[in-house]
C-alpha cells in the first residue's frame, strides 16, 4: 500500500498588473507596427488604436498583441489576438484580454494559458479573471467561473535516489485562487497523478498544498488503497511530495488489500510514502443513544468497537486493537465446522448467527497476524534461525541476485490470524469444537467468561484457548449421528 500524493503546491501565481504609460503605471510602448489612430482627441472620450503593440513595464513585464484599443474615459485597454503577458517567471496567453485600471481587473478570454516558466506548471481555461489586491480587496484573486479549467502541476522530485519529473492534473468545473497559496476547485473535481487519483465535488488546496480538503462524495485511490468519505483531508510533506496523514470523515470507508474499514472517521498515517497505521473512530449517534461503531473486515476476522487501531509496519498487517464494547468474529474456512440450525423464527436466526462463528467479546480485543508459515512454533523456530543467520558473516555467494531493474520483488507472503486476546469485565468467547474421531458430526460449542481470554490459532483452526481470572464456562455437546449399517450386515 505504498502511496505518494503529489498535489498542486499553488506555484501558479497571478501576474502583475498591466500598467499603462498613459496612466503613469511604469509601462512604455516600445514598438508598434503602423500608425496609432486616435479619435476624439483631447477629450475624455479619446480612443487610441494601436497596431501590434509591445509594452515593456517595470518589474520585467512585457505585453504584446496583434492590436490594442485604449479608452481614456473608462481607463480600459483591450488587446486582441495573440495576447501575451509575460515576466521573468510566468506568462499568460489568450485570444483577447481587457484591463480596467480603475477596477484593477484583468479579463482574459479564448484559449487562456497561465504558465509557470520555471517548472512548466500551467492552468488552461476558456476564460480567466484576475482581480488585483487593492483597498477593500486585501488579496489578489483569480476567478474561472466555468469552462472546466485544467491545472497541470509539474514538480521535480527524488525517488529512490533518482531525480524525476512528476505531473499532477486537476480538472474541475470552476476555480478560485486567493492570494498565492489557496486554490478552490468546484464541481466534479478530478485529480490524476502517477500514484494517486481522487474525485470530489469540492477540493481546496491550502497552505501551499500542504493541506488538501476534498468534500462531497470524496474518493481517493492510491495503488491498492481506496478511501471514501463525505470529507477527506490530506496532509503532505510538500518538499518530498509524500503523504503524512489522510483523514476521511462522514460514512468513511477504506478498502485495502489486507483489511477493509468502515467508521464515522478513519485516519491513515504514512511514513516514506507507505501506510503504517490505520485508526477508525466511532461517534455518538444523532438518531439515538446508541454509539455508531467502527468496523474492520478481513478474510479471516471481523471486528467492531468504539475505536479500532491497525498497525501495518512495512505495509504488512501486524496487530489490530479494538477498544470499547469490542466484538470479534473469526470466519470459518470450512463450512462443515458450522453449527447447523434451520432458522424458523427470528429468534432461531439470531441463535444460528451466534453459533455459526467463533467469536469473542470484551472491553478490548487484540488480534495478531503473522506470515503463513505453519503453526506458531514453526514461526518462532523460523525467527530463531533468522537471528542465527544474521550473526554469521555474509559471503557474496550467499546474496540473492539483484533484479535487472534494481527493484526487489514485493513481499507477497500471506498474513494469517495467529492470536486473539480479549480483556473485559468479563470477556466472553464461544468457539466450535469438532470431534477428531467423528469429523462429520456437528461441532460442539464451548462458551466461557473470564477476565482475560487468549485464543491461539494454527493452520486456520483454533489450537489453544486459555482463560484467566474468574473463569466460568459451559460446553454444549451435539448428539452423535447414528452409524450407518451396511445392507445385509448382521451377526
Amino acid at each position: 500500500m505504498k502511496v505518494r500524493l503529489v498535489l498542486p503546491v499553488c506555484a501558479l501565481l497571478a501576474l502583475p498588473p498591466a500598467a499603462w504609460a498613459q496612466q503613469g503605471r511604469g509601462c512604455e510602448l516600445v514598438r508598434s507596427l503602423g500608425t496609432t489612430r486616435s479619435f476624439n482627441l483631447n477629450t475624455p472620450y479619446q480612443v487610441d488604436h494601436i497596431p501590434y503593440p509591445v509594452f515593456v513595464c517595470q518589474g520585467g513585464l512585457r505585453i504584446s498583441a496583434d492590436s490594442a484599443v485604449f479608452m481614456h474615459s473608462t481607463r480600459q485597454v483591450s488587446l486582441y489576438r495573440n495576447v501575451v503577458y509575460a515576466d521573468t517567471s510566468r506568462s499568460l496567453e489568450a485570444d483577447r484580454a481587457q484591463y480596467n485600471s480603475a477596477q484593477r481587473h484583468l479579463a482574459a478570454e479564448g484559449n487562456v494559458v497561465l504558465l509557470d516558466l520555471a517548472t512548466g506548471s500551467r492552468i488552461e481555461s476558456p476564460t480567466l479573471d484576475y482581480f488585483e489586491a487593492m483597498e477593500g480587496r486585501p488579496q489578489s484573486t483569480v476567478e474561472i467561473y466555468s469552462g472546466r479549467p485544467r491545472t497541470s502541476v509539474v514538480r521535480d522530485v527524488v525517488e529512490d535516489g533518482l531525480p524525476r519529473s512528476d505531473t499532477t492534473i486537476v480538472d474541475a468545473d470552476a476555480l478560485t485562487i486567493v492570494g498565492e497559496d489557496a486554490f478552490h476547485y468546484r464541481g466534479n473535481v478530478v485529480i490524476t497523478g502517477r500514484d494517486l487519483n481522487a474525485t470530489s465535488g469540492v477540493a481546496d488546496f491550502l497552505e501551499g498544498g500542504a493541506r488538501v480538503e476534498l468534500r462531497n462524495a470524496a474518493r481517493v485511490t492510491a495503488e491498492d488503497v481506496v478511501l471514501k468519505g463525505d470529507t477527506v483531508i490530506a496532509l503532505q510533506d510538500t518538499v518530498a511530495g509524500e503523504l503524512r496523514e489522510v483523514e476521511a470523515r462522514g460514512s468513511a470507508r477504506l478498502d485495502a488489500e489486507e483489511i477493509d474499514i468502515e467508521a464515522p472517521t478513519i485516519r491513515t498515517f504514512f511514513e516514506a510514502g507507505a501506510v503504517q497505521r490505520l485508526v477508525a473512530l466511532g461517534a455518538d449517534s444523532a438518531s439515538g443513544p446508541e454509539r455508531r461503531q467502527a468496523y474492520a473486515f478481513s478474510e479471516q476476522f471481523n471486528l467492531s468497537a468504539d475505536s479500532i487501531d491497525a498497525l501495518l509496519p512495512n505495509q504488512r498487517i501486524e496487530e489490530v486493537v479494538a477498544v470499547g464494547n469490542a466484538y470479534g468474529e473469526r470466519l470459518a474456512e470450512d463450512d462443515s465446522a458450522r453449527i447447523r440450525i434451520e432458522p424458523l423464527t427470528p429468534q432461531d436466526s439470531a441463535v444460528a448467527r451466534l453459533l455459526a462463528h467463533d467469536w469473542v467479546r470484551g472491553d478490548t480485543i487484540r488480534a495478531f497476524f503473522a506470515d503463513a508459515v505453519g503453526a506458531d512454533s514453526a514461526g518462532l523456530e523460523a525467527g530463531r534461525v533468522a537471528v542465527a543467520d544474521a550473526e554469521r558473516p555474509v559471503s557474496p555467494d550467499s546474496l540473492a541476485p539483484v533484479p535487472a531493474d534494481g527493484v526487489a520483488p514485493a513481499d507477497t507472503t500471506e498474513r494469517v490470524l495467529r492470536r486473539i486476546i480479549a480483556l473485559g469485565a468479563p470477556a466472553r468467547a464461544a468457539n466450535r469444537m469438532v470431534d477428531e474421531d467423528r469429523p462429520d458430526d456437528p461441532a460442539g460449542i464451548s462458551y466461557i467468561t473470564a477476565q482475560r481470554i487468549t485464543v491461539e490459532i494454527s493452520d486456520g483452526a483454533i489450537d489453544i484457548v486459555e482463560a484467566e481470572g474468574d473463569v466460568k464456562g459451559i460446553y454444549l455437546q451435539p448428539p452423535e449421528r447414528p452409524v450407518a449399517v451396511a445392507a445385509g450386515a448382521g451377526p
